[in-house]
């Protein structure tokens, strides 16, 4: 801890295993792999909090300068951040737990984050699936009371090696063994005791956590349950019997619409939604093969999801109308709208990933860490090697350089679920944000073709293709011997010093659908019965077909050969770091009675280099 800086260094995971789920149970094992977190926005000013509490800036403590992944004593691996604390002064609350801190008496750690792709490792010795995240985002820190890694805290206050290790299971899967569980100095009673209170303090601090934005009294409820020893049913009665004190006296319970569940917030990971979710898109239109556990749920209407999500939430629908059911699953719990957003970003990847690739294939992928110009330097080749006399002097030589830049732009749509389609169980809106993922797709392309057949000028005055650059062919049908021109000038093209040649293969045949047929036939792998016959381009120097309508818009004869992108430099295109094409954003609806979903793209493409492109403009 630095007072004056007012910063403290703190470990926000050792990855160990939390049993999660109400019913579904499973235990969930963060995979502390640098490969596998995501700490993009760990590191770009995720805010550190008290309690999980991130409904008010105001209740902001602090910020989290930096976070990184390293190795314990040891030798395990765990998270670690600095943390850094508001100025003296400014906000009593945030004083208090820095002095807190500092005195020992908070010294808990717990992190929120998203899983974005889970891996069923095995059945723990108690029948309990175990599922590691292994890809996911922390996106928040937390002081807590009780955590539920007692291996994250504060650096001052960590335990040291001799202290008692949690039992984790340890899986060697080079070799396929089952899982085994670490010896552990507690016995097996105390190790039970110690995970159920454990889960009752976890399970009461995101109970009154749900609707602390409503009723802020509910913070010191949890505080006293934990401290009382109040079982978690006790604490959920007093919980509802506060929410009914000012209910609308209609059935239903009011929460915040941003209130944390179960699902995507605070580590929960309860596997019923995501399959409720899975069933949902897939009823809606989604290709995907259902999975086992998903498939119970394929013949439930979205009401009757909503049922289940309130009872898991111990509320009981049964007097409740079909209206008050819906206002009851959109306020008293945050599964449900958690559930329509899963299945709605499931249906817009859907549309995303089936329409055709078409001219992407030759684009390179990339990514933006922000929305500022991305600047690409491109050095040339090195000078050659000359020869040394004995005693001679070795020259100095130089390299020429380019550069290029693009950055993203969004691009988005609002969409609403009425609360008409959702008791009508009308799968119309998802039919709506499927067609979106398909214009997402189409506006990539677009812009990608646009770079391509538009005469981009590039940074040293000269159009994408020019004749001065070698990439420009003489007008011809599609034929060995134009192919054969084309191949022979991308292999002579010089580099940015003008005189060594590149040596580029092209891997792919752009056409517009009008010379489809003739790219088909001309990149076909056919026994010809002799030398002369033999297609090079359908075999040794085989050729990849790429077909975009769009091109035909532009000219009907023009074709063009492209190196493999990640090679040699032509086209690129970038997402926003953690995304891999359009996103989906829930909330509860304004000018809908029901939920809104916002649909949007944060992508941007450019040209990065003329080496790796070649045009003929047809006959």
């Amino acid at each position: 801890m630095d007072r004056k800086a007012r910063t403290v260094e703190l470990t926000w995971s050792t990855g160990v295993r939390v049993l999660r789920g109400w019913w579904d149970k499973c235990w969930e094992e963060l995979s502390l792999d640098a490969a596998h977190v995501r700490l993009d926005r760990l590191n770009n000013g995720a805010p550190f909090l008290g309690d999980h509490n991130g409904y008010s800036v105001k209740d902001t403590p602090g910020v989290v300068e930096r976070a990184w992944l390293t190795r314990d004593a040891a030798g395990q691996p765990v998270g670690r951040a600095l943390v850094r604390f508001t100025r003296e002064g400014l906000d009593p609350k945030a004083d208090m737990l820095f002095e807190k801190i500092a005195d020992r008496i908070v010294a808990n750690v717990s992190i929120g984050y998203r899983v974005h792709k889970f891996e069923k490792v095995a059945d723990a010795e108690d029948g309990v699936p175990v599922m590691r995240a292994i890809s996911w985002t922390p996106h928040e820190i937390s002081a807590v009371t009780i955590g539920a890694d007692d291996g994250a805290g504060f650096r001052s206050m960590e335990r040291t090696e001799s202290s008692e290790p949690n039992p984790v299971e340890i899986i060697d899967n080079t070799r396929g063994e089952a899982p085994h569980m670490e010896r552990t100095k507690m016995d097996k009673d105390e190790q039970t005791k110690l995970q159920a209170e454990r889960e009752r303090a976890a399970t009461i601090t995101k109970l009154c956590n749900m609707y602390t934005k409503r009723y802020p009294d509910l913070a010191d409820l949890a505080q006293r349950s934990i401290a009382d020893g109040s079982p978690v049913d006790k604490v959920r009665e007093l919980v509802l019997n506060r929410m009914a004190d000012e209910s609308d006296n209609d059935g239903t319970s009011q929460a915040p619409s941003g209130a944390p569940g179960l699902y995507g917030s605070h580590g929960a990971a309860d596997m019923r939604v995501r399959s409720m979710a899975e069933a949902l898109a897939y009823r809606a239109g989604a290709r995907a093969e259902l999975g086992t556990d998903a498939k119970q749920y394929r013949a439930l209407s979205m009401l009757d999801m909503a049922r289940i999500c309130l009872e898991a939430r111990g509320i009981s629908p049964r007097l409740m109308g079909k209206d008050q059911l819906l206002r009851a699953a959109f306020h008293g719990t945050s599964d449900f709208k958690a559930l329509l957003a899963e299945s709605g970003r499931r249906v817009l990847l859907d549309g995303y990933t089936a329409a055709p690739a078409g001219i992407r294939a030759i684009s390179k992928r990339s990514s933006a860490s922000d929305f500022r110009s991305k600047q690409l330097l491109r050095l040339g080749e090195t000078p050659a090697l000359l020869k040394v006399p004995e005693h001679g002097e070795v020259k100095r030589g130089t390299m020429a350089s380019t550069s290029a830049s693009y950055k993203l732009e969004t691009y988005a749509r609002i969409f609403g679920l009425t609360r008409q389609a959702i008791i009508n169980d009308d799968l119309g809106a998802f039919t709506l944000v499927r067609k979106f993922g398909v214009s997402a797709a189409e506006l990539e392309a677009s812009i990608l073709v646009e770079l391509l057949t538009g005469g981009t000028v590039l940074p040293d005055g000269l159009p994408l293709f020019h004749a001065n650059r070698g990439n420009v062919g003489t007008g011809s049908d599609i034929s060995i011997d134009a192919l054969g021109a084309g191949l022979a000038a991308m292999r002579c093209m010089t580099g940015l010093d003008g005189k060594t040649p590149l040596n580029v293969v092209p891997a792919a045949l752009v056409v517009p659908a009008a010379l489809e047929v003739k790219a088909l036939q001309i990149t076909a792998q056919l026994q010809a019965a002799t030398v002369s016959n033999q297609n090079p381009f359908g075999g040794p120097l085989r050729l990849v077909p790429v077909v975009d309508p769009r091109l035909d818009a532009v000219s009907k004869k023009a074709w063009y050969l492209s190196a493999d992108p990640n090679v040699t430099p032509g086209l690129e295109h970038a997402y926003l770091d953690g995304q891999d094409g359009p996103d989906i954003m829930e909330s509860e609806g304004f000018d809908v009675m029901g939920t809104e979903w916002r649909a949007s793209l944060d992508f941007g493409a450019g040209v990065v280099g003329w080496e790796g492109l070649y045009k003929n403009s047809g006959a």
